[in-house]
């Protein structure tokens, strides 16, 4: 919600946590998310009891620092340091901090104290059984964009053209309406990838460059190719509904 703080707390005879900070995300993410793995890892071990202490942790929840104007987010190299110490059998869940798409400054809050520009992290064990799930609420439009040049987050040319003008014209506006304010499209309107089971994955513009170019919140490879995906509040909301149906079909005990 706008102007809203978003807080975690998790207590259970059944889930045991440990909780790890990893700071300078700008500077060294892999090495952030090392830390806080670490941290985390080794503070969920002295949490469990006996029978228990051999275990790894089922799941991994974090909270990184998020894109700003000045720093952009390093989520992808973050979560290589993650896996890197926690293994690829931990399930990982989460997201990076917001400030209602001003990207001016995120904040962290963890164990009483303030973050900025830290990857924390809170890792779960729990010998329940356990389920989760991942719904968004976009669906697939008839419009796509192949990724004919990029670099890292920037793509260059969607079709060889200059990727803003291609993503203006598949969403119905101008050009310049798009340089003004990009969210209320990225909102209605985000690019998604396709994997081998028909899931669409969202990969959204976060801003136009001066050269027409798009910054995304994420890596997008040469030669993706780019669904239009659409979707309203209401959408987004009945995905959320689908996922408390689903969850409760399968029956779990502690569910994500």
């Amino acid at each position: 919600a706008t102007g809203s703080c978003v807080a975690l707390a998790v207590s259970s005879d059944h889930i045991f946590s440990g909780l790890g900070i990893g700071n300078d995300v700008s500077k060294n993410p892999y090495l952030a998310g090392e830390s806080a793995a670490k941290e985390s890892a080794r503070n969920l071990k002295k949490s469990l009891p006996k029978e228990h202490k051999l275990a790894n942790s089922t799941y991994a929840v974090t909270i990184f620092p998020g894109t700003t104007k000045k720093v952009l987010g390093h989520e992808e190299e973050t979560l290589a340091g993650i896996i890197e110490i926690l293994g690829r059998t931990t399930t990982i869940v989460g997201g990076s901090a917001g400030d209602d798409v001003q990207f001016e400054q995120t904040y962290q809050f963890a164990n009483g104290k303030i973050y900025k520009d830290a990857t924390i992290i809170m890792s779960l064990f729990s010998n329940l059984k356990n389920a989760h799930t991942v719904e968004h609420g976009y669906k697939p439009t008839r419009k796509v964009a192949v990724v004919t040049e990029s670099e890292g987050k920037i793509v260059k040319t969607l079709d060889s053209k200059p990727a803003a003008d291609v993503y203006a014209k598949l969403v119905g506006t101008t050009l310049d309406k798009l340089k003004e304010n990009i969210v209320p499209y990225i909102a209605k309107y985000p690019f998604g990838f396709a994997d081998n089971l028909g899931n669409f994955w969202i990969k959204n513009p976060q801003a136009v460059l001066p050269d027409n170019s798009l910054l995304f919140f994420s890596p997008v490879p040469k030669n993706s190719v780019l669904y239009l995906l659409e979707g309203t509040q209401a959408d987004i909301l009945k995905a959320t509904d689908r996922t408390g149906k689903l969850l409760s079909k399968i029956n779990p005990v502690f569910s994500i």
